[in-house]
């Protein structure tokens, strides 16, 4: 893989206590690509994301974004730098409307004083409309403009992680982590989600997700990378991690 990689580790290790979650890990991820990380659990996959994206800090080693070192940043700077997550279980506002619940992937993008938004400023107003605008594209794009003024506990489980993606989608980034995006969906929500995913894709967008379906895996990743007890055993395309004896040996159960 020759061109520059838009997301990139070079030996990242992260330890709680004596335990390596993630041990040495290089990774290069290819602009516009979906890939997928997979490995038993326990593997390491959610600490990778929770490094990356800045909840955690790494104990040895450094990640790159677009070819700059955000080794220790904050997740406000990452986002900023075009790089946001979603976590396994849902994180909504359920007593706020869907709209409400995009808009906040919107707000403080730019890092505006937050006393200009309480002194409602010309400027916090023209963003406050900005925003609202932003993330009505946003709910077309997940298909639930309908549901933008609707609390989001009314909306169905399915639904409701589609408001999380949205919210992730308002920050308009070029990388963006799904952590078991399809974990509890109905098929008719898979094939949903998968649709959503591939849009991404043509609209350039870098998609990487933590997945365990492994047919939805296969189907739609470009790349995978395997990791196994913190280390990573393999990476390729889905034919390629298929004919892998020692990926076979460890995820598969074979």
């Amino acid at each position: 893989m020759d061109e520059q990689p838009i997301l990139e580790t070079r030996q990242l290790t992260k330890r709680f206590g004596g335990l390596a979650a993630i041990n040495n890990v290089s990774v290069r991820i290819r602009e516009g690509f979906i890939t997928s990380i997979i490995g038993p659990n326990g593997a390491g996959k959610t600490t990778l994301f929770n490094v990356l994206t800045g909840f955690l800090r790494s104990d040895g080693g450094d990640y790159y974004l677009k070819g700059k070192r955000i080794t220790g940043l904050p997740p406000y700077r990452i986002t900023r730098m075009g790089m946001a997550r979603t976590f396994q279980l849902i994180r909504v506002f359920p007593k706020l409307s869907v709209l409400d619940n995009v808009m906040l992937g919107c707000l403080g993008l730019k890092g505006d004083n937050i006393l200009y938004a309480i002194l409602k400023t010309q400027g916090a107003v023209n963003q406050f409309y900005q925003a609202e605008a932003t993330a009505m594209k946003v709910l077309e794009l997940i298909g639930l403009p309908e549901f933008a003024n609707e609390y989001a506990f009314a909306l169905s489980y399915g639904q409701q992680k589609l408001v999380e993606i949205g919210r992730v989608l308002a920050s308009d980034p070029q990388v963006i982590l799904l952590d078991e995006p399809m974990a509890g969906l109905s098929v008719t929500m898979i094939d949903r989600m998968v649709e959503l995913i591939f849009q991404l894709k043509k609209e350039n967008r870098t998609v990487i997700l933590v997945e365990h379906n492994m047919n939805v895996v296969m189907d739609i990743s470009d790349q995978i990378v395997v990791l196994n007890f913190g280390e990573e055993i393999a990476a390729g395309s889905p034919a390629e991690i298929m004919n892998k004896a020692e990926v076979l040996d460890a995820y598969l159960g074979v």
